[in-house]
């Protein structure tokens, strides 16, 4: 080890006096100041010997690596970004064996440097002499966690971006539609949450039943299109696949709720008038459409979920079927027993308790520990407004 490599190695940075000789130094595994910099995480010096003395980034050393391979191999991400991002260095780029950063990377379970090699563009299909893949190099390792994320394939990377031509090219050499995620996603869902209906429908040309699937919390397609308020990719599951309009993920939550609690007015009406979706329905916590649209603060969806049934009411046949207001003070059947004014107090939703009010809702009512609304808004983080308009009501006029 040269002094001035032992000093970088001390400090993070070169000695006040340096000639130009001691930062071009080199030692006898080939290492310059780069190296040592990147391998000790030393990004300010890093920047310096690059910005001020001009020293290559992309210098290899005996094993053919450059300074990025040791950042990836020590998991030092602000070199890493660094080196990619000013330093252009390449991400791919091989040391002797073929090893890339992210195999590196791989070999020490630096989670937080593979995934930011993998923002950058690095390959999860590239080879070293013996082979492997950083696939196999984590395999061997033994991080379920990082395994669970490289288990994301390139088709579900190209799904999240609805590149059409990359996602035909991949099925074509046989990219498969049922592999999943760490969270049970398959490249379905990722397509559902992405909005494209062309790629919707090119997928179901491919496997008609890839939308039959799960997450690992029990979340349909049909829950991910209506979350992200997708009109058209609802109707495809629905009409032409048949999906479960009133199906339930693990807390019991549906498409409906979903779409309520984002305020996606046009997937709620499709949903609701259409696809005639359960309006009554209730999640594990017996927590209504109400429910969950005051705590999410969706004043369009709720607004015209209850003049809906103004309008529905003047049918005395289609009353009982259309009448949400019924729900209106009902309290979750869970723990708690708060009516929907009480979500909308204790999220602070003034708009939420102003039209909930205007429907009827009962200001004096109390949930299991006795509180009304004014209560649980007076003890709520972003209260005041709630505040003064449950005053303003309670207010005899």
């Amino acid at each position: 080890m040269t002094e001035i490599h032992k000093y970088i190695i001390e400090n993070g940075a070169l000695p006040l006096t340096c000639s130009p000789s001691q930062v071009t130094a080199v030692n006898r595994n080939g290492d310059t100041c780069t190296h040592v910099s990147a391998r000790h995480g030393h990004v300010g010096l890093l920047r310096e010997l690059h910005v001020r003395y001009g020293l290559s980034l992309k210098v290899t050393n005996n094993e053919g690596k450059t300074p990025l391979h040791d950042a990836a191999q020590n998991g030092h991400n602000d070199c890493i970004e660094y080196l990619i991002s000013e330093g252009n260095c390449c991400v791919d780029t091989l040391k002797r064996g073929d090893w890339t950063p992210l195999m590196l990377a791989c070999s020490k379970n630096h989670m937080k440097s593979i995934k930011l090699l993998i923002s950058f563009g690095a390959s999860l299909q590239l080879c070293n002499k013996d082979g492997w893949t950083a696939f196999h190099i984590t395999s061997r390792e033994g991080s379920s966690e990082i395994v669970r994320y490289l288990l994301r394939t390139p088709l579900m990377l190209a799904c999240s971006k609805n590149h059409m031509k990359s996602i035909k090219l991949l099925i074509s050499f046989g990219a498969s539609l049922q592999l999943c995620n760490k969270d049970g996603w398959t490249a379905f869902h990722i397509t559902s949450r992405e909005g494209s209906s062309e790629i919707v429908r090119y997928l179901l040309e491919i496997n008609g039943n890839c939308w039959k699937t799960l997450s690992s919390n029990g979340r349909t397609p049909l829950h991910t299109a209506a979350l992200h308020g997708h009109t058209e990719i609802v109707k495809i599951l629905c009409i032409e696949c048949g999906a479960d309009v009133n199906s339930k993920d693990s807390c019991g939550v549906t498409p409906l709720m979903d779409s309520v609690r984002a305020n996606h007015i046009s997937v709620t009406k499709l949903l609701v008038e259409e696809l005639m979706a359960d309006i009554f329905i209730e999640d594990v916590l017996g927590r209504s459409l109400l429910h969950h649209g005051a705590q999410a603060g969706s004043v369009d969806v709720l607004s015209y979920l209850l003049q809906r049934q103004d309008e529905k009411e003047q049918e005395a046949e289609l009353r009982d079927k259309y009448d949400i207001k019924k729900c209106i003070n009902k309290p979750n059947s869970g723990s708690g027993r708060m009516t929907p004014l009480h979500y909308a107090a204790k999220e602070g939703q003034g708009m939420v308790i102003k039209l909930l009010l205007r429907f009827g809702a009962d200001i004096s009512a109390r949930d299991s520990h006795g509180r009304t609304a004014l209560d649980i808004a007076s003890n709520a983080r972003n209260g005041s407004k709630a505040v003064e308009i449950l005053l303003e009501h309670s207010t005899p006029h």
